[in-house]
């Protein structure tokens, strides 16, 4: 029987071959009418592979395009297509493979696109895929965070130290080209009508030499945030007090001294500035010994500034002095017996002068003797316990001892007795020439 359906099945054997090669081409019609083969392009994002090839050689890669995607063409049928989305691709770049396109002067790096779905159904276009890159040099650098405070403080205080709390350096890497403009990094607090400490957890900003703010999108960093505190203090205006060593030369006198500012505005902590009316300036900053003339000269304040105490504003630390310089002069002055004055004298007795004036000599600065005029001293003579009789005794004037040196006067007086008194003690002024009783 198995030979019968042997004979059977190889009797006619072209036409049964025909048949079934029929049969599959009617197939293969109907499927593509049904289910055509359609071509698409599609777009997928880039992975790069291998960067460290790159980085080990002191190069720096980047994209070209504002993504890293890339189009590419593929064939499949349709109703494959209508389940297939974007992340049903993907694509490879191997940074080893990297070549330069003479043809436009740029980097490029071979992408392999390859389907994750339906791979025996999708046929993905052998034509040469690239992603445009750039190349350059790397760099690795180290900066220090410079701390600085943006804003105004409030009225009455002022900014004291402003710092990093934990590290202030921080590692750069990236393109060379970007890492050369970095010219310095910043924490910048804000203190805008603080009035006390302020602590803050900052972004660092890179700055170029303009103080332009830098794109660091392409650097690596290690560190991006860093704590930094701001200190407020307090203020006081207080006096700058000047004095001099030394002795200027014979024959002259300091006339006066002068500094610009007279008062200068320091911060520090409440404590500290109750302790605080002047600044002393050391008398030995200003030696005098033998000067002739004038003195100007700047002091640098800020080194005799009590410790915890600074300046609002550095600019005032230089302090100009002015130090005058003067000759020492004697001059006569003729003073009215009538600017004399008797303490003491009893109420019945009456002075007399021989003359209307008296003459005395004082020595001091020029300037001061200018000054001076005889009707403008006054002197005093102690009558006290005196009586009837003539006298030679001392005249005290008026005159400040540590400005004015004058020279020793004596005057001969006679009292007389005059009315009824009783003789009690009295300072009025009774004063008269001699030949006028």
């Amino acid at each position: 029987m198995l030979k019968k359906f042997g004979r059977k099945l190889v009797d006619n054997i072209g036409l049964k071959l025909l048949a079934i090669i029929f049969a599959v081409a009617l197939w293969m019609v109907v499927v593509s009418i049904n289910d055509p083969t359609i071509r698409r392009a599609g777009t997928v994002s880039v992975t790069l592979q291998n960067q460290e090839y790159l980085t080990e050689m002191g190069k720096y890669s980047d994209i070209l395009s504002e993504n890293n995607t890339v189009t590419f063409f593929y064939s499949t049928n349709k109703s494959t297509y209508e389940n297939l989305s974007s992340s049903d691709f993907s694509a490879r770049a191997d940074m080893e493979k990297i070549e330069y396109n003479a043809a436009n002067g740029t980097w490029r790096v071979p992408v392999v696109v390859i389907p994750t779905k339906y791979v025996s159904k999708i046929n993905i276009e052998s034509k040469d895929i690239y992603l445009d890159v750039t190349l350059e040099d790397s760099s690795n650098k180290q900066f220090f965070i410079k701390a600085v405070a943006n804003g105004t403080v409030a009225d009455g205080c002022a900014l004291g130290d402003v710092e990093i709390n934990d590290r202030n350096v921080v590692q750069v890497s990236g393109p060379a080209s970007v890492v050369g403009m970095i010219d310095s990094v910043v924490a910048a607090i804000n203190v805008e009508g603080m009035s006390s400490d302020i602590t803050d957890d900052v972004v660092l900003e890179y700055r170029d030499k303009d103080g332009n703010e830098i794109d660091t999108t392409k650097l690596r960093v290690s560190v991006k945030t860093v704590g930094i505190r701001a200190q407020i203090l307090g203020t006081k205006d207080v006096a700058l007090e000047f004095s001099t060593s030394g002795d200027t030369a014979d024959g002259y006198r300091v006339k006066g001294i002068t500094n610009i500012p007279q008062q200068v505005r320091v911060k520090g902590k409440t404590a500290d500035l109750n302790m605080l009316d002047k600044i002393v300036i050391p008398t030995e900053v200003l030696d005098l010994t033998d000067v002739t003339e004038n003195i100007e000269k700047v002091v640098d304040i800020s080194a005799y500034l009590p410790k915890g105490i600074s300046l609002v504003i550095n600019g005032e630390a230089k302090v100009n002095v002015s130090i005058e310089i003067e000759p020492i002069e004697t001059k006569v002055f003729r003073v009215p017996v009538n600017n004399l004055v008797l303490n003491g004298l009893g109420s019945n007795y009456v002075a007399s002068y021989e003359e209307d004036y008296v003459d005395i000599t004082v020595t001091a600065g020029k300037s001061q003797l200018a000054e001076l005029t005889g009707a403008s001293i006054t002197g005093v003579i102690e009558a006290h316990n005196l009586g009837v009789g003539t006298y030679t005794v001392n005249v005290a004037f008026d005159l400040d001892p540590e400005i004015y040196t004058v020279a020793e006067l004596t005057i001969e007086l006679e009292i007389e007795r005059h009315g009824n008194g009783t003789g009690a003690a009295s300072s009025d002024r009774v004063i008269s020439r001699k030949d006028e009783l």
